[in-house]
């Protein structure tokens, strides 16, 4: 796949997890933090303001985001996970599962103990099982930030 800018061409491949997933770039680690702020935070905001929290340009933010910049210095990473209120350890994670998983995490570990009760109890449930019972999960916890 190339993705085509008005300067250059840059390739980008796609590598896979030994269970044939996508491993995800940082850029699309950050696009799920964006993702989970204005989805589970009811929060929305712009890359210029998510860029100065990070210390970089707007357009630093953009190339990082789209792959150009995919291995940026650990200060604004390191920035970007405080303004999103996450671990560095974020960012180990491999595919977009582990990234949202990640981050449903997260929400329980910050919302009222029935919640994290439920989801402890989850863990005995089926692979859909779990997924169901942490959907339902997100949309308690939206609606009490609502």
């Amino acid at each position: 796949m190339f993705l085509r800018y008005p300067d250059s061409t840059i390739k980008v491949t796609k590598k896979m997890t030994s269970n044939d997933e996508p491993i995800v770039l940082i850029g699309q680690q950050i696009h799920f933090l964006i993702e989970w702020a204005k989805e589970n935070q009811a929060k929305s905001y712009s890359l210029r303001k998510i860029a100065q929290a990070a210390g970089l340009s707007t357009q630093g933010l953009t190339n990082i985001l789209d792959g150009v910049t995919p291995d940026p210095r650990l200060e604004p990473i390191r920035n970007l996970c405080h303004f999103f209120q996450v671990s560095l350890d974020y960012l180990s994670c491999r595919t977009e599962a582990e990234c949202r998983a990640y981050l449903m995490r997260r929400l329980i570990e910050r919302g009222p103990p029935t919640l994290q009760q439920i989801a402890t109890e989850s863990q005995q449930l089926s692979p859909r099982g779990r997924d169901n019972v942490m959907v339902v999960l997100r949309w308690l916890e939206i609606s009490q930030n609502h």
